[in-house]
């Protein structure tokens, strides 16, 4: 996601592989991978070069896509979760829609 970058640029997100790392490095960085890779001719390990992800950037990434799907849930935009909601959502998760009364039942589990 394009904050996940941000949070890289920024750096917000730690850099396991250097401990002293600044975001003022990432344009050396990435002029050196990218002239290794085209005095090679092969690009194909410049596209699956990458680091791993840690338990940060998981939940960054979680975050930011519980983030995006509650903006498509709520669709009236008051942040709280209507049965109408909760019907379109459930019916989105399975390919069965559910009747009012199992959404209901579920709403007043829910409060």
């Amino acid at each position: 996601p394009a904050d996940w970058f941000m949070d890289v640029i920024s750096g917000e997100v730690t850099n396991i592989e250097i401990a002293e790392f600044r975001p003022d490095m990432l344009f050396d960085m990435w002029e050196k991978r990218s002239s290794d890779a085209q005095g090679s001719g092969d690009f194909s390990a410049f596209a699956e070069r990458g680091r791993e992800l840690n338990d940060s950037d998981d939940l960054a990434i979680l975050a930011q896509k519980l983030n995006e799907e509650w903006h498509r849930i709520d669709t009236n935009g008051d942040g709280v979760m209507s049965p109408d909601e909760l019907q379109r959502l459930l019916a989105n998760c399975s390919s069965v829609s559910p009747d009012g009364e199992i959404v209901a039942e579920l709403m007043e589990r829910m409060a």
